[in-house]
């Protein structure tokens, strides 16, 4: 288990008419629906509500374990998210996935058909393996786009993508 929480976002919410959803209430809870424990930094210090608050522009961040989850603002629909390991948290096993070392390993556990990996690197990962999941090993080839140079990268997949992400 992670000794750091991973941190979400900030990811900036609008309503449907453009407008920032500034205030909004959300909820962070498990892919069956429990609510997680959310911080407010990333040693665990303090709890955060839950559910909580965007801020004035509608931006959601929060730190919590990292680990695959569900996202409701103001109780609509759920959104899978995904909280990452802390930049700073080491990994473990050393081991390394298809074609070599791994830097950054991101499994994806609800279909998506974009993914964005704050993976901080400090580099443009190159080596980009996405690996289906469901026992067909089937091998995915997505647009990549770097969104923030050295920390961020987008993955654009011709269809719904579940499965595993390997950055070296």
């Amino acid at each position: 288990m992670a000794t750091l929480a991973g941190q979400f976002g900030p990811v900036g919410y609008e309503y449907p008419n453009g407008q920032h959803a500034a205030g909004a209430q959300f909820r962070v809870t498990t892919l069956l629906g429990i609510n997680i424990t959310l911080y407010t930094d990333k040693n665990k210090t303090q709890t955060r509500p839950n559910p909580s608050t965007a801020d004035g522009l509608g931006n959601i961040s929060f730190y919590a374990n990292p680990g695959e989850y569900l996202l409701r603002v103001n109780e609509g629909s759920p959104i899978g998210i995904t909280v990452p390991l802390h930049p700073e948290e080491p990994l473990e096993g050393g081991g390394g996935g298809p074609g070599g070392p791994v830097a950054r390993e991101w499994p994806i556990a609800i279909p998506t058909g974009v993914v964005d990996i704050p993976h901080n690197l400090g580099f443009d990962p190159a080596g980009i393996v996405c690996i289906r999941s469901g026992g067909t090993g089937q091998r995915v080839y997505p647009r990549v786009t770097y969104t923030d140079p050295d920390t961020t990268v987008r993955l654009n997949f011709p269809s719904a993508f579940a499965g595993t992400v390997f950055l070296s």
